[in-house]
Order: C-alpha cells, then structure tokens, then sequence
C-alpha cells in the first residue's frame, strides 16, 4: 500500500478541494487534514492473493427470510441486524420486519399519504439503546416507530432521498445523493428535532443536463455507516473515502485509479458506464478494508486490504456452494452483511459474516 501525506487548509466552514493525483475534482469537505492511505487500483486488481472458500477464515449464518404473500422480498436496499430482529428496506421500498431466525413480523407502515404512513421510503436506520426504527421519507418526514411496530412520532426532514444513520450520541447524519450536479449541500448533521448540527457543503458539480442520464443512474447508493465509533462517509463514484468528525470531512483511504473523471463523463454517466472504472461500493471493520471495485464493462469485483499489514486479497466466497459471490455490502458491529438472491418461490437469504485473518491466501 502506498502512502502520501497532502493537505489544503482552507476556512473552516468552507468547502475545500483535495489536490490528490487519485481524487477527481473533489468530494466534499470543509478543512481538510490528511494523514491517509493512497491506495493503487492496479495494486488491488492485479493482486495474486485470493480468499476463497478453502482458505477463508470466517464465521457465518445465513438466515432465509420467511416468504409469505405479505413477505416477498426479491432484493434488498438495506438491512439492519439488531439482537432480536432484521429489518429489511426492500427493491420495492416496503420495511418489513423479521426475526434473526428469519420469520416474517410484520410490516412497518406503508405506502401512503396519511401520518403515519411514507410516499417514498428511500432509507431506514435503528437505534438499538431505546428500540427504534426510524423510515425516511423523500416527501420530506422521518417516521419513528418502537421495535413492537407501533407508531411513536413523525420529525422534520429535508425532502429528498438521502442515506442516514443515527450514531451513539443520538445525532442523525444524512448523506446527500448528487443527481443534477447544483446541489448546495452534501453531508448534514442535526439532531433529531431537525435542528442543524453542521453541515458540508457540496463541490461536486458538473451541471447536469435533465435531458441526459447524469450520475443518478449509479444503481447502489450507500454512502454512510457507523465503524469502530467513526462516521465513513463515501460520496457517489468518488474515489475518496472520508472521515467525518465535528464538521469535517477528513480523508481516510484514496483510491488512485490513475485518471480523471471529467464533468462530460459525468453529465452522459449512463452511457459511458461500461467504460468507467470507480469504486463501486465500501465496507469496513475493524481488521480489514472492503472496496468493491468497478472495472470496464461493469465487472464487479470485491477486495479486501488488512489494516495491520496492507495486505491486498481479492475475495472469491461463496455461502453455502451458491453461485453468487460474497460481497460486503454492509457493516455492523464488525460484521458484514450481504443477501442471496431468491426466486419465484423465496425470498431472500440474509447472510451474517466475521471475517478474520486468512489461513494462506490461494496464489
């Protein structure tokens, strides 16, 4: 792994750009100090080193979610593991509740226009301290229901589709997706009240033509999470990942993928997708790093870095001899979540994952 030490210091509130060789023209960030890793793409993609079924040294369980007619769920957009329960955000934005032994609960709210009710579910987020579940609803409402499925409370939210989390001081942070490239904010901190906490704002402008595809093609949108008491925030296709501590977006880890992503690029993203490789997606625990790496012609492929030696490996884990590959989507509690997919006749299957140094990396 290489590793360069660059900063620019600008106003404190301001948003600044990171003269990095990997980064593009900038995430967001206020003032920025780096003291991180610049990671090589080439590095990761043409590592030897290989975690699979044989050499992996990992615990698992794989949970199928009960298939009922008020159960179907064909994918997931997010899932939440708590002691007792898993809520799942599905493709078809309903939240549904199960048991970690995979039986169907119920279902939390529903389509509609009435109070208690969501017109969009674009993201959802649990407390586990007071039994939580919150619903964000792009029409602009947060929905607090308790773990029994009763409706608490409806609180501000900014309209939109964002990615949320609440972190153990019971502030809520709001990751805020670029569509059209003039958004003003990126990253919000507030308190559940709606009062604004800080916030960043956005430089991620390429001014998007609504007649084209912009970036909001991007299909997988998570963008925010919890780890070992820090807040990671990684912006839509950007090659850095940053750290986000008392107003500022610091950078953790920058992928250098040895080019530019221009505002054309970027304004025409649906139809130049195949021949664009970005950093697909991120996970992290507290042993390893997770890019998901995407390459030309939308390969998908998943890695892992170890944070005691750099160590690069790619991953190649299948759960349980299925064909579809192991891929972290989420992170919990050192934990990495994925699903495998069902079919006409089942749902989902919710898989649990620790991950842990490997036996011998295949070669």
């Amino acid at each position: 792994m290489k590793f360069r030490r660059k900063y620019v210091m600008m106003n404190r509130h301001k948003m600044i750009i990171i003269a990095m060789l990997s980064t593009i023209f900038a995430g967001c960030t206020s003032l920025t100090h780096e003291n991180n890793s610049l990671i090589d793409i080439s590095e990761i993609i043409s590592t030897k080193n290989v975690v699979d079924n044989n050499n992996a040294n990992i615990k698992y369980k794989v949970i199928e979610l009960e298939f009922t007619d008020k159960a179907m769920v064909a994918g997931a957009t997010k899932i939440i593991p708590t002691k007792d329960f898993l809520f799942v955000l599905t493709y078809r934005y309903n939240v549904l509740q199960f048991t970690t032994q995979g039986k169907f609960v119920r279902a939390i709210s529903t389509n509609g226009r009435g109070p208690k009710e969501y017109i969009f579910a674009s993201d959802i987020f649990a407390n586990s301290t007071n039994d939580r579940l919150y619903i964000n609803d792009a029409a602009g409402k947060l929905l607090e229901y308790d773990f029994d499925g009763n409706f608490i409370a409806t609180h501000p939210s900014r309209r939109g589709v964002k990615s949320m989390i609440m972190a153990a001081n019971g502030n809520i942070y709001e990751s805020l997706p670029v569509f059209i490239g003039r958004e003003e904010l990126c990253f919000i901190e507030r308190k559940l009240d709606g009062t604004m906490v800080d916030s960043v704002s956005n430089h991620f402008k390429f001014d998007h033509d609504n007649s084209k595809a912009g970036v909001g093609a991007y299909g997988e949108y998570k963008s925010i999470f919890e780890n070992d008491g820090d807040i990671i925030f990684h912006q839509q296709t950007r090659d850095t990942v940053f750290t986000y501590k008392d107003g500022l977006l610091i950078p953790r880890h920058i992928f250098d993928f040895g080019r530019v992503l221009d505002k054309e690029t970027l304004r025409n993203f649906s139809k130049r997708i195949n021949d664009i490789e970005l950093l697909y997606d991120y996970s992290e625990d507290t042993r390893f790093i997770y890019p998901t790496i995407m390459q030309l012609n939308m390969v998908i492929s998943p890695y892992m870095i170890s944070k005691s030696d750099g160590k690069m490996y790619k991953l190649d884990i299948h759960i349980n001899d299925n064909r579809q590959q192991f891929r972290p989507r989420w992170s919990y509690d050192n934990k990495l979540l994925d699903f495998i997919d069902g079919d006409e006749n089942t749902n989902i299957s919710v898989v649990i994952l620790e991950m842990f140094e490997p036996k011998s990396a295949r070669k």
